[in-house]
Formats: C-alpha cells, sequence, structure tokens
C-alpha cells in the first residue's frame, strides 16, 4: 500500500515516463500487429499454393528458391541444382509421422509460345496426383490436372486467353543445347494474389520440366563405325593421296536395295535411328530439384524440420528449408521487416528506459529525507530497495495498461480504414486484400512482458541511489 500511495502522490511527476513507456509499448504491438498480419496472408498464399510447409534441396554455393535461380545477372542461364538421391530422401519423408503429404518438383525457365508474345515462364514440373495431395485446395477453375505420366500444361486463368486443347510450346537453353517442347493445355488455376513472382508460373508434367532443364539420359550406347571406316582411319595420310590406299572389300551380294522403302523413311536404319533418338531423349525420372512437405500440424513446423534434418545426417549433401526459405522474395522482405522493425524498436526501448530510468533518479533524490527517515526508523536496505522496485513496477504496469489500450485501438483503426494498397508490392505483403492488423493474447501478452523487463532494468539505478540513503539524511530536514 505504501508503494501505491506514493506512486499516486507522484503521479503527476511520472507522467512522462508513463506516457513514453505508453507510447513505445503501442507502437511495438500495432506494428508487430501488421506484420503477423501479412505474415498470415503471405503462409496462406504461399504455403497453401505453392511452397507447403516445409522442403527439402540440395545444398548449394549459390542462392536458390523455386522460382530458380537467384544469382544476379546470370541467374536465368543456371538450372537449380537436383537432390541427391531422391529416393532416399522420399522414403525418409515417408517415414516421417507428422507428414500429411509428399510431393516433388522441379523448376525450369523457359520461354512460353501461347496466346501473344513470346514470355519468360518459371515451370514448375510435377506429379499431379502427389500434387494435388500436397495441396487440396489448388483445383482448376476450367479443365483439369493432367493425367500421371501424361503431358500437360496449366496456366493462371489471368494470365492467357488460351483454350483447353491449345497446344503450348515450352523453349530452353543449357549450356549448349536448345529444348522445345509442346505440350497441350490441359487445366487453368487461380491463385489469390497478383505478384511479380506467382504471375510467371505455370505447372506442366514432370517429364516435360525434366527435358527443358536437360535432365535426360543423351546416348544410350556408342557409336558403330563400318569396317571401311575403321580402314581409312587406320591409313596414313600419305596412302591416301599417293593412290596406294587399300581397297575396302566390296559386297558381292546380289540383294538389291528396297528403294521404296528408303524413301519412305521405312528402312530398318531409319527405326533404328529413331529409337536411339527417342532413348536419348528419354528424361531421368528420379530427377526433381525440390521435395515438398505438407504437415499434418502446421503449427509443429519447427520441430518437423529439426527431425528430418538429423535423419537427412545419413543423406548429406542435402537440406530441409522452411517455406519463407524455399519462396524468398517478398517472404523473405517480409521477415527481414519484422526483425529491422523490432531491433529499431529495441533501441528506442533502451532509449526509452534510460530516461525513464534517470527520471526516476529524479525522484528519489527529492526523497532522500523521507528514505532517510524510513532508514532511522529502523528500515533495512532491502526493504528499501523492494519498496522503489515495486512503486517502479507499479508505474510500469501503468503504463503497459495504457500502452496496451492505445495499441487495441490503433490496431481496431486500422482495420475499421479497409485501406487497399495500390503498390503491387504492398498488394503481396497482404495477400491481395486490404491492409490489416491482428493484436492476439499472446502477442499482446509478450509485450506486456518486455515492457516489465523494461521497467525492472529502468528501476536499477534508482534502487542503487535509494539504498545508498543513509540515516542522517533525516537529521538534515
Amino acid at each position: 500500500m505504501l508503494a501505491l500511495r506514493n506512486v499516486v502522490r507522484a503521479l503527476p511527476r511520472m507522467a512522462p515516463i508513463i506516457g513514453i513507456i505508453a507510447s513505445v509499448l503501442a507502437a511495438t504491438l500495432i506494428g508487430n500487429a501488421v506484420l503477423a498480419t501479412s505474415d498470415e496472408a503471405l503462409y496462406a498464399t504461399y504455403v497453401q499454393n505453392i511452397a507447403a510447409d516445409l522442403a527439402v534441396a540440395a545444398e548449394s554455393e549459390r542462392s536458390f528458391t523455386i522460382f530458380g535461380s537467384d544469382q544476379l545477372l546470370i541467374g536465368d542461364l543456371t538450372t537449380v541444382p537436383t537432390l541427391i538421391d531422391s529416393g532416399s530422401v522420399r522414403q525418409l519423408l515417408e517415414a516421417e509421422d507428422s507428414i500429411r503429404a509428399i510431393a516433388g518438383v522441379v523448376t525450369a525457365a523457359a520461354i512460353m509460345n501461347a496466346d501473344g508474345p513470346p514470355r519468360p515462364v518459371t515451370v514448375l514440373g510435377v506429379d499431379f496426383a502427389d500434387y494435388a495431395a500436397v495441396f487440396p485446395s489448388q483445383r482448376p477453375v476450367v479443365g483439369r490436372f493432367p493425367e500421371s505420366g501424361q503431358p500437360g500444361i496449366v496456366l493462371q486463368e489471368n494470365r492467357t486467353t488460351a483454350t483447353i486443347g491449345d497446344r503450348i510450346r515450352l523453349s530452353s537453353r543449357t549450356g549448349q543445347t536448345f529444348t522445345l517442347r509442346e505440350v497441350p493445355l490441359t487445366g487453368l488455376i487461380r491463385y489469390p494474389i497478383q505478384d511479380p513472382q506467382i504471375d510467371t508460373l505455370v505447372l506442366v508434367d514432370a517429364d516435360t520440366a525434366r527435358a527443358l532443364n536437360g535432365y535426360v539420359y543423351g546416348a544410350v550406347d556408342e557409336a558403330q563405325v563400318t569396317a571401311e571406316t575403321q580402314l581409312l582411319l587406320d591409313t596414313g595420310l600419305d596412302a591416301l593421296f599417293d593412290g596406294a590406299a587399300p581397297a575396302p572389300e566390296t559386297d558381292n551380294s546380289t540383294d538389291a536395295i528396297d528403294l521404296d522403302a528408303l524413301l519412305s523413311g521405312d528402312s530398318a536404319a531409319t527405326r533404328e535411328r529413331e529409337t536411339r533418338a527417342r532413348a536419348a531423349r528419354q528424361t531421368l525420372p528420379g530427377a526433381w530439384n525440390f521435395m515438398l512437405v505438407s504437415l499434418r500440424d502446421s503449427r509443429r513446423a519447427r520441430t518437423a524440420a529439426r527431425s528430418i534434418q538429423r535423419n537427412l545426417v545419413a543423406n548429406s549433401g542435402n537440406e530441409v528449408r522452411r517455406w519463407w526459405q524455399t519462396i524468398g522474395g517478398t517472404a523473405a522482405i517480409v521477415r527481414m521487416l519484422r526483425v529491422v522493425f523490432n531491433a529499431g524498436l529495441a533501441v528506442v526501448a533502451i532509449g526509452a528506459a534510460t530516461v525513464s530510468s534517470n527520471a526516476l533518479v529524479l525522484l528519489i533524490l527529492e526523497r532522500r529525507n523521507e528514505l532517510g527517515t524510513m532508514r532511522a526508523l529502523g528500515s533495512s536496505k532491502v526493504s528499501i530497495a523492494l519498496l522503489v522496485c515495486r512503486e517502479t513496477l507499479i508505474v510500469v504496469g501503468i503504463s503497459a495498461g495504457l500502452g496496451v489500450l492505445l495499441g487495441i485501438l490503433g490496431v481496431s483503426l486500422i482495420n475499421a480504414a479497409g485501406l487497399v494498397p495500390q503498390n503491387q508490392y504492398i498488394t503481396a505483403l497482404f495477400g491481395g486484400g486490404t491492409i490489416g492488423a491482428r493484436a492476439s493474447g499472446p502477442m499482446i501478452a509478450a509485450h506486456v512482458l518486455g515492457a516489465m523487463v523494461v521497467g525492472v532494468f529502468a528501476a536499477a539505478h534508482p534502487i542503487r541511489e535509494a539504498v545508498r540513503v543513509h540515516p542522517r539524511e533525516a537529521m538534515t530536514a
């Protein structure tokens, strides 16, 4: 009661301290409430439509995301590294009880010729049965996903005027190889927001994406050299020009050449070349850039990531990524903004604690006679320290309560305003909707606890000054 009486008596002089602490707490609460809403919107957009909760990818010195390489200038010319031993990785993931569904993804950069001028696109090659299991809410608004093992492409509804059944041409260049593929349009999908990265996405069957990245077997056997060719290779240059080259053995068989078969392209040699060409174009079935993981409980993503990473030790060369690491871009910016915002407010909080501490010291100096009298009447240093500490906590509690009320009021005003961002990047930050804020109970409790910690640190200097007061101070009054 004595501490409360002292605070009430000194309330007019403590008003600046209360105002500073309340303002800092309110600003922190409002800022984090806005960023939390943005984080939730990005989570709903990307985790439920593109990146899933977790992803397994190859470790690499190069920076890359599911949208491709992040390397400046040459990013469009490089391919994303493939998973090491993807079959073992999938078996490991399937053994995890926390995982609901798994889908492999091949990321490729290509030029698409559809219903207008050629334009660059980010190709995600998937097994559509697995993809639908990982993203159950993502279904074509027109048409269907291609059947497993069948070629096909799915475009965004708002990014094309092509119709179901049209042939869509995709081309890419990897190294010295130029790849061209033509696949039928089977469906149209719709993403919840328009984002520069998302707008470039197209979905295709995995084999088409692998071909665009050059994940093919190539030549399947060695070239066969005929006896005549080998004889010429073994002959010296001088012998070739002096007419002394040995004559190749001639075939004296009377078998006639089938001109009709030769001209029609139906000869055995032609069929053999076509067979070998098809085999050379065969894609590598186990080549994946990412293995997307959907969890039964998304709230346990951190625990699941640690568990999977521990099991991946035996499968070195791969790593587990959280959803924002898989996406990069906008998601990474939001998380960085939150870190920078809180770091800035931490500096402000330290400044507020310093100002509050100095103000409390001034109040202690004004009460030296009172504290000296208490010491003369038998109060110990500990009791004096506890009294000042209780007074400080009461002041901080009043400030925190006022700051929470101001913060909730600010959050309500932001939500009531219904602000619609015009900038496409800010629009992406809030999932295509209005700018909103949400202050949850745990968030408010964390901010109040933070304010109390700041108050304790602010009380350290005043307590030290208070316990230094000697009983003879009462006699000087």
